[in-house]
């Protein structure tokens, strides 16, 4: 199994070289299947469980960079997948105490539902790019600045891009109260994300094209 996991991520990074994201995804999810099949048949082996979440992992994030890329539609189902994924990589790595991995799952959730909330409109935007904003808030309680300032700032910074995306799309005092919650987040990256230290980092205004 762990062959068939290999085998399919290097076939599937060719085909993302090639810009043939529909493939890559179709070969991840094809193993993510195989994987999730043997491990109910072995609920127990720890071994198994892994290898089923390192290919949901893949193709979880096969399908997000999929999304970026496919027209509109498209984009909306591959997104929404990926979120489901991530949602369940979530939960997995919690139950088992794997706090880093989980924070890690967050972060992944927190762009794709930024993908998908930034083609969407009204309240339907609003409400995924507010899921968005928790999911970085729940990987900060993890990624402190104490502990692991580079993975806390860059957190900071898509949390800045959410909470701005989300504010856009807002009006009065909420969009306000946002907005300076964007900006309080840009601060707090520029804490570690000094001129000394990364002195050609330009500013990135998404995580996720759209």
């Amino acid at each position: 199994m762990q062959r068939l996991l290999d085998h399919s991520q290097q076939a599937a990074g060719a085909y993302q070289l090639n810009l043939q994201y529909d493939k890559a995804t179709q070969t991840l999810a094809s193993a993510e299947t195989a994987m999730e099949a043997e491990y109910k048949k072995h609920p127990d082996d720890k071994g198994f469980h892994e290898l089923w979440l390192q290919s949901l992992w893949a193709a979880a994030m096969a399908r997000m960079q999929e999304g970026e890329v496919s027209p509109a539609g498209e984009s909306l189902t591959l997104l929404a997948q990926s979120v489901s994924d991530f949602r369940s990589l979530t939960r997995e790595y919690t139950a088992l105490g794997e706090r880093q991995n989980a924070a890690v799952a967050q972060v992944s959730l927190g762009t794709a539902l930024m993908g998908e909330g930034e083609r969407v409109s009204g309240d339907k935007a609003a409400a995924l790019l507010d899921s968005a904003v928790q999911a970085f808030r729940s990987a900060l309680e993890v990624y402190t600045k104490a502990d692991l300032p580079k993975d806390w700032a860059a957190t900071q910074t898509s949390l800045g891009i959410a909470l701005g995306d989300e504010g856009e799309r807002a009006s009065g005092d909420k969009a306000a109260a946002l907005l300076e919650q964007a900006v309080q987040a840009y601060r707090s990256a520029l804490e570690v994300r000094t001129k000394a230290d990364l002195p050609r980092t330009g500013p990135r205004r998404k995580t996720i094209s759209g």
